[in-house]
């Protein structure tokens, strides 16, 4: 007899594996209305309140680029001396948060965490 997998399983799992992702330092999974749906954040972070502004950036950037008559954003990063922070479409319902280091060339972290959503339902626009 196969054991199913739960979604709060599936979640977990890909949450662990965008963790491990080479240059990822922190991440949350959100949901298009800005929701918590996972989280591997620092103790002093409000979860909640990164997840609202991850959702409102990437839902800005989305209004930006329809009012331009432009497709929809795959990713944005936000360039800091630190860090960088790329949120990104993890398909129609959800997206990806999360704290790159600096010197850590974005594209493959992005293409790996598309790679990990996708199967965990998030179909990503590119």
């Amino acid at each position: 007899m196969a054991i199913q997998h739960s979604i709060k399983d599936s979640i977990y799992d890909a949450m662990e594996e965008i963790r491990a992702t080479k240059g990822v330092i922190e991440c949350a999974l959100v949901s298009r209305d800005g929701t918590l749906i996972g989280k591997s954040l620092w103790e002093n972070v409000s979860a909640s309140d990164f997840a609202a502004i991850s959702a409102s950036i990437l839902a800005s950037a989305e209004a930006a680029n329809n009012v331009l008559s432009l497709p929809r954003p795959s990713y944005l990063v936000a360039f800091s001396r630190d860090v960088h922070l790329l949120v990104m479409s993890a398909g129609e319902q959800m997206l990806v948060s999360a704290t790159v280091d600096k010197k850590i060339d974005i594209s493959p972290v992005y293409e790996r965490i598309q790679e990990i959503t996708l199967r965990i339902g998030g179909k990503v626009e590119s």
